[in-house]
């Protein structure tokens, strides 16, 4: 090949912006199996990207890494597999906390019960009376089509409106107010802009987007749709989880149906995107860098995605749940929603998720949802890991009165647990998540893997909350800030 020529492809990534993205789209395919550095070579060669990138890229995302083995196996406290695998890829949470121990055994998501793998069930409702539910409280599909055709020819600011006045917040962790991020991205005269449907949750003990788009996937991509509409979105991105198999499947049939009976669905550019195992990607910025093709890695802001986002394009991103109760909350005119789904899990006779507000009360929930405890109760942790942990003398405590916001989980423990084991689980979880751009977020953990492998803390309390501090203020995403809650807590109810 000419010298001339070789450097044109060589020189393709910077003429050519959506090369990372084909690129890795195409890298995706060797999830679940193996994909060595010849292969990244013969990649980096058929996009024209440097190797160096392109191994940088690769290596970054844990799906694309399993060194051929087939089983991946969940070792987070709810499924503790770490003693049951052997030959086996030791993995963090599958988002399969109410089929523990979970696995994944060629590429389909499984448990293990008995000495048995057996296909996972999907998410159980825990709500007794079904009727008080808005997104859980499926109905017929073209009860759908038909509100969200209505819908459609609602007046954009009116609609806009009706979401300010339920005061619905995000969703995804960050509660903030969905009406802002809608009326920014609204009022942005741009001839391109795209609607992010954020299911990328990789949290442990978080399961409640996985448990909505198994059990009313209509709410979902109604939104979804509803939401582009009130934006004036040209484009919808759904980016999933890369384990979420199987629900990847319903979410393509459930778009393909409103595709064909919603003329402005079809109007617009649909894709569903799998990400390929990287918890930072559910950082809006990072799920952004990862959808062009690239690494992870979350921006600095400003510019905030409704200015720059894909491909310097107005984006909005918006959790799952967040868009399922713009539909719901635009349908019935709803004033200050409270409704919010919880998943629920960890030492209780029932798992799964409900859909309540936050005027109840963990004992509640133990008692009237998940029927009772399998052993004495010990404590809870509300938020999954970057939640807080809740002393059982505090079960009486309604949920809304916890100062700290928390995203939709609530995992159980019976007396026999160990919080420090599970907090320095936690800690080596957004270690390994960490993508090392900031290095109070990524030396901090490690920092504190170490500290924490101590067996007397009592004079080590001061050392870890200085750490955490300095994390929380000094780093570019949420990640560096996420163990705060976790640790405080921690000694606050060890005193």
């Amino acid at each position: 090949m000419p010298v001339v020529d070789r450097y044109k492809r060589n020189f393709a990534f910077i003429k050519d912006r959506f090369v990372y993205k084909n690129f890795l789209e195409e890298a995706k395919r060797y999830k679940f199996s193996s994909i060595d550095k010849k292969t990244i070579k013969l990649l980096a060669r058929k996009f024209g990207i440097p190797y160096s990138e392109t191994f940088s890229i690769v290596s970054f995302y844990s799906l694309l890494n399993v060194n051929g083995k087939n089983l991946l196996s969940c070792n987070a406290p709810c499924c503790k597999n770490d003693e049951l695998f052997d030959n086996a890829i030791k993995t963090h949470c599958l988002g399969l906390c109410d089929n523990s121990p979970a696995v994944i055994k060629e590429g389909k998501q499984a448990c293990f019960v008995q000495g048995i793998f057996k296909e996972s069930e999907s998410a159980k409702v825990l709500n007794k009376n079904i009727d008080d539910c808005f997104i859980l409280n499926v109905r017929d599909k073209d009860e759908y089509i038909t509100t969200l055709t209505k819908l459609l020819s609602a007046d954009r600011d009116d609609l806009l409106e009706r979401v300010k006045k339920s005061d619905l917040r995000g969703r995804g962790g960050a509660n903030f107010p969905t009406y802002k991020k809608f009326e920014a991205i609204k009022n942005i005269n741009s001839s391109k802009k795209y609607l992010v449907c954020n299911i990328d949750e990789s949290e442990p003990f978080v399961f409640k987007d996985r448990a909505l788009l198994e059990i009313n996937p209509f709410v979902a991509v109604a939104g979804a749709i509803l939401s582009a509409y009130i934006v004036g979105a040209t484009d919808i991105i759904f980016y999933i989880r890369g384990e979420y198999i199987k629900q990847k499947k319903i979410l393509s049939e459930i778009t393909s149906y409103f595709l064909l009976e919603i003329d402005f669905f079809n109007s617009l550019n649909v894709e569903i995107v799998s990400g390929a195992g990287a918890y930072v990607c559910g950082e809006e910025t990072g799920l952004i860098e990862s959808f062009e093709g690239k690494r992870g890695n979350p921006r600095n802001k400003p510019p905030y995605p409704f200015e720059s986002g894909i491909f310097g394009k107005p984006t909005l991103v918006n959790n799952i749940e967040t868009l399922s109760y713009v539909f719901e909350v635009c349908e019935k005119k709803i004033v200050n929603l409270n409704k919010r789904l919880i998943s629920v899990c960890g030492d209780v006779k029932e798992k799964g998720v409900v859909e309540i507000d936050l005027d109840v009360a963990i004992n509640e929930i133990v008692k009237n949802i998940c029927d009772r405890t399998i052993g004495n109760p010990g404590f809870a942790i509300l938020g999954g890991a970057s939640g807080f942990f809740v002393d059982k003398n505090n079960f009486s405590k309604k949920l809304r009165d916890f100062e700290k916001s928390f995203v939709g989980s609530i995992f159980i423990a019976d007396e026999s647990r160990d919080k420090l084991s599970i907090l320095k689980y936690f800690v080596s979880f957004f270690a390994d998540e960490s993508c090392g751009q900031c290095i109070p977020c990524y030396k901090g953990y490690q920092k504190l893997e170490e500290i924490l492998s101590i067996n007397n803390l009592n004079d080590k309390v001061e050392d870890i909350k200085s750490i955490v501090e300095s994390m929380s203020v000094s780093t570019r995403c949420g990640l560096g800030k996420a163990i705060k809650n976790g640790v405080y807590s921690f000694f606050e109810s060890a005193k």
